[in-house]
């Protein structure tokens, strides 16, 4: 799942506020 943190986070830095509820949803989730 590294591939994926790194995805979010490069996405992350040209994303919508959205992004922030996304991370927040991945973090409840894990």
């Amino acid at each position: 799942m590294l591939i994926r943190m790194i995805f979010i986070q490069n996405i992350s830095t040209s994303v919508h506020p959205i992004h922030r509820l996304f991370h927040l949803l991945v973090r409840w989730h894990f």
